[in-house]
């Protein structure tokens, strides 16, 4: 499951992506695009991030099988362009040692404030 901590205000920078019960140790990473399409199967997943795809950089989920990202929309090069009134959409990709390839997590809306 997919969340979003902190808010989506841009002035406040202080958006936490924050995925759970995915498999401990893990690395993965967060997608984000612009647009939102139906379930298409990838890995033991499904895509639903497609449109103008940007990544973060890698984590690795801790001991309680989470991880997550402090996202900075004011200097990271990934995250900057955002604006106000813009919906992005989310997803995490991670090896899954459990299905032997690739999942995602639900996906998740974010529309950033000011």
């Amino acid at each position: 499951m997919l969340a979003c901590g902190g808010s989506a205000s841009i002035r406040m920078n202080d958006t936490c992506l924050q995925v759970f019960s995915v498999p401990r140790g893990s690395t993965g990473l967060f997608l984000f695009g612009d647009t939102r399409q139906r379930a298409l199967p990838f890995g033991a997943g499904n895509l639903c991030v497609t449109g103008d795809v940007h990544r973060l950089p890698p984590v690795l989920a801790d001991s309680h099988c989470c991880a997550h990202y402090d996202v900075d929309l004011w200097y990271a090069p990934e995250t900057r362009f955002i604006q106000a009134g813009e919906t992005w959409h989310f997803q995490y990709l991670y090896w899954d040692h459990g299905a032997g390839q690739r999942n995602l997590s639900s996906g998740l809306a974010i529309t950033f404030a000011p």
